[in-house]
């Protein structure tokens, strides 16, 4: 993950830590939207047609 940190650092003007910081962050945003879809839950709801 150093490497990526290093690369997004880089290529967005942030500090190697506030780039780890950030990606850091996505994987765990990630994690939880990969479990809650796999429970079912995708977060989009169909309209009440009712």
């Amino acid at each position: 993950m150093a490497i990526e940190a290093a690369y997004f650092a880089r290529k967005f003007g942030l500090t190697k830590d506030e780039a780890l910081k950030t990606l850091k962050e996505a994987r765990v945003v990630i994690t939880i939207r990969e479990k809650s879809a796999r429970n079912g839950r995708t977060g989009i709801r169909a309209p009440n047609p009712g």
